[in-house]
């Protein structure tokens, strides 16, 4: 498409913010479905999930729902969060949170693939025309913060005339499997590495030899509550000594989480993969299903004395055939960010994720990147 078309579509895109009240979620539920129905979305852009979150942002919280139309149709949507902060004392900002509360404990839930919710047709140019709009209309905001962007921040694309510069807080790698051309859990198996096949096979066998083992997938809410419940405690005691605490310890995480898997959507659901052996829990992964994708997104296992027995290699492939078998549509099996041996070596492909800050070209700003990347150079040098 060339420049003069570009900007006479663009100019058929009208882009309307507005404060969204408590009142008016209900109204946005419709809104947010209907255009579902034009979309591709991923889970996390789902009203699966986006209701369950603003059930849980403050009431006190200002939100701005972003929404753009094309020939009276509604063709993109998004709500921000504004937070107004001040770091080491002096330096002031204005942030929009995209989809996030800009609040620790309640961001802790960690949406992923984040973006605006858009038509399949006319996908960039929408968004595009949506941060033409937000740049250009709403100066006072500092920061737009994007998190977590599912590619690199170089793909981020502002428009040419913004005085805005995209910024990246960190990246992190994530892992995905593509199930499209799998037929079977042997066939899977075969495109493994040959020192992870033989883990996944003596694990299965170390497994058998302690009695009956049953793999499970809950998809009823009640029961997902019910296997979380006693296994939360094996995920706190992992992660209570890390830089990242068990979210079963926040409140905002485990009441989202419960909402999360009581909010009845048509094609996006919660499942949980449980392995028993002799009638026994030993473990469950928590996953995410939409039309195409099913998504890993936290494990929980009991403590096993014999390390040769993997309950996560074990769980991790037994869902994937049960994704298999069961759920044929599904060509992809997303591991999300985050770094994990156990990621790269399940996984076919890696790919990137980033916490994207859109922020105003200003001389304050300018000063605090610089001192970032000195101190993690430092950090680097001497450690």
């Amino acid at each position: 498409m060339n420049v003069k078309n570009k900007q006479t579509e663009l100019n058929t895109i009208q882009i309307i913010i507005n404060p969204l009240l408590s009142k008016q979620v209900i109204a946005l539920k419709e809104k947010w479905q209907a255009l579902e129905a034009k979309s591709s979305p991923l889970f996390f852009l789902s009203w699966k999930w986006i209701g369950p979150w603003l059930k849980q942002v403050d009431v006190s919280e200002k939100l701005i729902l972003v929404q753009a139309t094309q020939n009276n149709q509604i063709v993109g949507l998004g709500v921000f969060v504004e937070q107004k902060v001040t770091r080491y004392t002096v330096l002031k900002s204005t942030q929009w949170f995209l989809h996030r509360s800009g609040v620790g404990s309640s961001d802790q839930i960690w949406i992923e693939n984040n973006n605006f919710l858009t038509t399949d047709e006319n996908k960039e140019l929408i968004i595009e025309s949506i941060w033409q709009t937000l740049l250009l209309q709403h100066s006072k905001v500092d920061e737009f913060i994007i998190a977590m962007y599912h590619n690199t921040p170089e793909q981020f694309k502002l428009p040419a005339s913004s005085k805005y510069n995209t910024t990246n807080a960190y990246n992190e790698n994530g892992y995905y499997l593509n199930l499209k051309n799998i037929l079977s859990l042997d066939d899977y198996l075969s495109s493994l590495s040959k020192n992870t096949r033989k883990q996944v096979k003596r694990s299965y066998k170390l497994l058998s030899q302690l009695g009956a083992y049953e793999f499970l997938v809950a998809e009823d809410p009640e029961k997902q509550n019910q296997i979380l419940k006693k296994c939360k405690q094996w995920h706190i005691d992992k992660w209570q000594r890390t830089d990242t605490p068990s979210g079963f310890i926040n409140p905002s995480f485990t009441s989202f989480h419960h909402n999360l898997m009581n909010e009845v959507h048509p094609t996006s659901k919660t499942v949980i993969a449980n392995l028993k052996v002799n009638g026994e829990l030993l473990g469950c992964l928590y996953c995410f299903i939409d039309n195409n994708c099913a998504y890993f997104y936290l494990s929980a296992f009991k403590p096993i004395e014999d390390n040769r027995i993997k309950l996560g290699l074990s769980l991790h492939t037994l869902f994937i055939q049960w994704l298999m078998e069961n759920r044929p549509g599904i060509y992809k099996y997303d591991f999300l960010a985050g770094e994990a041996r156990y990621k790269k070596s399940l996984s076919s492909h890696q790919d990137n994720h980033s916490y994207v800050v859109v922020q105003k070209d200003l001389i304050k700003f300018k000063v605090e990147n610089s001192l970032i990347q000195l101190k993690n150079k430092l950090k680097k040098l001497f450690s």
